[in-house]
């Protein structure tokens, strides 16, 4: 697999994994970690400014669910989602061209 074709099969997980968050099949702390580890992988194949880009917008998720766990909560504040929701949004206007 070359690394072009390496990172349009990540960029495509990120887009799956945002996918089943929207639809309601995956909860917050599942997305979170698909992004965590799609992120970190794409940095040996993409443009490194891109990929930490990647990897701010996944922070921003992060925050989101970290502090949600703290706070023992099974669901979002309309803030929480939000917040979330655009960073999903800012996350997909950096994978569009995939």
């Amino acid at each position: 697999m070359t690394p072009d074709d390496k990172k349009g099969y990540l960029v495509g997980l990120i887009k799956d994994s945002v996918g089943e968050y929207l639809s309601g099949e995956k909860r917050l702390g599942e997305l979170a970690a698909d992004l965590e580890s799609l992120t970190e992988s794409l940095k040996e194949v993409a443009d490194p400014q891109w990929a930490e880009e990647l990897r701010t917008i996944w922070g921003e998720i992060e925050i989101v669910n970290a502090v949600n766990l703290e706070a023992h909560r099974e669901q979002l504040t309309s803030d929480q989602d939000r917040r979330v929701l655009e960073a999903i949004d800012e996350l997909l206007a950096h994978v569009r061209i995939w």
